[in-house]
């Protein structure tokens, strides 16, 4: 039913586009093939020849014994090159599955071989507290993924798949399988009080899930583990005290003899009260599992569409048309300039290593990229990423905007400092909200000094409007005539704008990037890769093996854990509100002020977060693990190695 292999839409940011004026395209579009239906426009993503490249390949890959990097580069202008990209250290090509907690706890020995991994945040302060119920459920609202879950208005969960080709795919959850664990509620008065969330990856996944679950195929053979993989909808309670009690997971699958036939579903929830004197972490079950499916799920989900497409990729087209068409004296230029340093060559790398295609020989080697191996959606996960990218909205990026649209808070989007949260305790959304209105009051306060006349102002300048027309019909091609544009003929638009690009930049990069090693470098907490049937009932016991047998094996856990393992924040990377220019970035003493006051709100949203996190009371920013919510803590901390701060840019 699928696309195959060769008929699959190029995952996007693959084809091309020049990047400065004047800069022909010879050789610019070989080895990507056709335009995708859905992708935002960016730089020349040619894989040319080393000889041809010459000193522009100098990005180095996570290597194995016996795996020669083939030769390849993404080009950027020299502008943009920030010099040369460290060396990971080689990896031995392992085998199998863990056989215990104990064998993965072992890789962060001091003394482990190959390589001793820094100790993961989450199980740094209580090695067993992941595995509750309450540390998987917070973790939607504090964790790497904070941006999934949403309001259930109704049941059933229904689906938006056509019917045509996929069938009925909508919930088969139903009131008699949670009801039970909603204290004194019905289901109906649960959903009118606002205490049911959903975190669906459903329909991200199915159209998918055929070909993922065939993998490895003849060309991955060596390279890809088996995968046996789900279409998860995870379902919570939120408590009175504003933690959240998943209810029930469901695994879906194509139907086996056709994919027209709908889903085959398997609905899961909590086993009953474990045995006197037994502790959680004595035994395993099939709830386990469906807790890891739905984890993986969401790790997918993060990496390529909330991560990579609504950050790298959404930003790539704004730097470029900047760099193109804005004076580097023109003020949007000078407010945008710092939330764009390193993004080109950052994206460059990773198209290099991490999200490229995997289908590049050399001398009969067969070489595949990091997240093709470390994913279990493989080869898909960049198309999966375009097909995301066909419902991208710009001004939903907002924050105010994104969080109504999940229907986790209410009221005026242009009053976010007004705006009413449904779960109380959800540290992403507290803290970005400072965030934001901090960005909204400075782009307003800055904005107001080089468009004093209005909005005539801002339709009138001839730089802007070209700056802005390239990002929406040259980067956006494809969704240019979307309704939802900001017209770029107000201040308004303009600071609404600007607003959303640095948040996009800074903060919103740091909350689904900087917690992946945290949270995703103890697998069991977070696997990326699943196999194997689930049992029957969700009471049914499954051994520590049988446990580690199902989820991410020792080969993908190595490649994940390396990529992930340094420090987000490199020493000396500029924080927000931070300049390196401060002394020479503007003439205009209002501006310079205005910067100032930025950066006093920042500091003051700083002192908020550690004041929150010091709150006993508030159970979710800190959660079982005991891991406090920093990824939205704009100032390095030194008392704690793991708070570096919010950078300006995606420089990582």
């Amino acid at each position: 039913m699928g696309l195959s292999r060769r008929e699959a839409p190029v995952p996007p940011l693959l084809h091309q586009r020049r990047v400065r004026e004047g800069e022909d395209a010879a050789g610019a579009a070989q080895g990507q093939g056709r335009r995708a239906p859905s992708a935002p426009g960016r730089g020349r993503a040619g894989r040319r020849a080393a000889a041809e490249m010459g000193p522009r390949v100098r990005l180095r890959a996570l290597q194995r014994p016996g795996k020669p990097r083939p030769a390849q580069g993404v080009y950027i202008p020299c502008d943009e090159r920030t010099g040369a990209v460290a060396k990971a250290p080689n990896l031995p090509k392992l085998e199998g599955h863990f056989g215990s907690l104990a064998d993965v706890h072992g890789l962060f020995d001091t003394n482990a071989k190959p390589i001793a991994f820094p100790v993961p945040q989450v199980i740094s302060a209580n090695r067993t507290a992941w595995r509750t119920d309450e540390e998987f459920a917070r973790q939607t609202l504090a964790g790497t993924n904070p941006l999934s879950i949403e309001l259930v208005t109704g049941l059933p969960l229904t689906s938006k798949l056509d019917r045509a080709l996929y069938g009925d795919q909508d919930s088969k959850i139903t009131k008699e399988h949670i009801e039970k664990n909603l204290g004194n509620m019905t289901v109906a008065q649960a959903i009118e009080k606002d205490r049911l969330y959903v975190v669906d990856h459903h329909d991200w996944v199915m159209p998918y899930l055929k070909r993922i679950n065939e993998l490895p195929g003849d060309e991955e053979k060596g390279e890809i583990s088996e995968r046996k993989s789900y279409a998860t909808r995870t379902l919570f309670f939120l408590q009175d005290d504003s933690t959240l009690k998943p209810l029930a997971i469901e695994l879906s699958s194509p139907h086996p003899e056709d994919e027209r036939l709908g889903a085959t579903s398997t609905v899961y929830t909590p086993p009953d009260q474990l045995k006197a004197g037994e502790a959680a972490s004595d035994t395993f079950t099939a709830w386990d599992l469906a807790k890891a499916h739905a984890a993986s799920n969401d790790a997918c989900k993060n990496n390529y569409v909330l991560h990579w497409l609504r950050t790298h990729a959404t930003m790539e087209p704004v730097v470029i048309a900047a760099n193109r068409q804005l004076s580097v004296l023109h003020p949007i230029h000078k407010l945008l300039k710092p939330h764009f340093r390193n993004t080109l060559d950052t994206n460059s790398t990773a198209r290099h290593i991490v999200i490229g295609s995997g289908d590049e020989r050399q001398g009969g080697a067969f070489y595949r990229n990091m997240h093709e191996v470390n994913f279990f959606t493989g080869k898909y996960g960049m198309e999966m990423s375009s097909k995301a990218y066909a419902s991208f909205n710009f001004t939903e990026l907002a924050f105010p905007n994104e969080l109504i649209k999940r229907g986790v808070a209410r009221g005026d989007p242009k009053k976010a400092e007004e705006l009413e949260l449904l779960i109380k305790d959800y540290p992403y959304a507290v803290d970005g909200l400072e965030i934001w209105t901090a960005i909204k009051e400075w782009v307003t306060d800055y904005c107001a000094i080089y468009y004093a006349e209005g909005d005539g102002a801002v339709a009138g300048d001839s730089e802007l409007q070209a700056w802005w027309s390239e990002v929406r019909n040259v980067g956006h091609g494809d969704l240019s005539d979307a309704p939802w544009w900001p017209a770029m003929d107000s201040v308004g638009d303009l600071v609404e704008t600007c607003a959303t690009i640095i948040w996009l930049g800074s903060a919103y990069h740091s909350a689904v990037s900087f917690g992946q090693y945290a949270y995703n470098g103890f697998v069991p907490n977070r696997p990326t890769v699943t196999s194997g049937e689930m049992p029957a009932g969700a009471g049914a016991a499954v051994t520590e093996a049988e446990f580690l047998g199902h989820i991410t094996p020792k080969n993908e856990a190595f490649g994940l854990m390396a990529l992930t393992m340094s420090p987000p924040v490199k020493p000396g990377e500029p924080l927000m509100g931070e300049r390196p220019d401060t002394a020479r970035w503007t003439s205009e003493q209002r501006a310079a002020k205005a910067l100032l006051e930025f950066n006093a709100k920042l500091d003051a949203v700083a002192e908020a977060v550690k004041k929150r996190n010091a709150d006993g009371a508030l159970r979710n920013r800190n959660g079982p693990v005991e891991v406090p919510y920093t990824l939205l803590a704009p100032r390095a901390d030194p008392a704690v190695p793991h708070v570096g701060g919010i950078p300006n840019s995606i420089a990582v």
